[in-house]
């Protein structure tokens, strides 16, 4: 049998398995090969359905609803990896994912290397570091979105002259 995936294959998996006997190399093939449950999917699409750019496509803000959620049966854990996902969309700097957690809400930020989301997040009680934080909030998603945008729009303004919306 000739397994191969991209750029694994089973040797691959052997050798990794030879040099961390203890680690789980399941679990890090599903990490790296995006294995992710039909839920999931579903709602990263709905996720995306709901994506918004803004500043020249350098910022995307997206979510997923308490109605949503309850429509589609989903939960937090259905939501894993949704932000990343987002955040690889071409020329964005900064990703913006909010969605339910219990009866509040949760935004993650994703950054690229000239914008520090962990400030933006510890502006809203939050934390994290430049390249991936969060915080809670129980405002709506408009008021958040717009609490958001009016920071995402200083920091835009701010760092337009030492970020290239087409360089990493």
């Amino acid at each position: 049998m000739n397994f191969t995936v991209g750029a694994f294959n089973k040797n691959a998996f052997v050798i990794a398995s030879e040099c961390f006997p203890h680690c789980n190399v399941k679990k890090i093939y599903e990490y790296f090969l995006g294995l992710f449950s039909h839920k999931n999917l579903k709602m990263t699409g709905v996720a995306f359905d709901n994506t918004e750019m803004y500043f020249d496509n350098r910022v995307a803000i997206s979510h997923i609803s308490f109605e949503e959620e309850k429509n589609h049966g989903s939960n937090p854990n259905d939501y894993v990896g949704i932000v990343n996902r987002i955040n690889r969309i071409e020329r964005l700097q900064i990703a913006c994912f909010i969605y339910p957690k219990g009866d509040t809400y949760y935004i993650t930020l994703r950054g690229k290397p000239a914008i520090d989301v962990g400030q933006i997040a510890k502006k809203f009680g939050g934390g994290g570091h430049a390249g991936a934080a969060g915080f809670l909030s129980k405002k709506s998603i408009n008021e958040i979105k717009t609490d958001l945008l009016h920071e995402f729009k200083k920091i835009i303004k701010e760092k337009s002259n030492s970020i290239s919306p087409y360089k990493f």
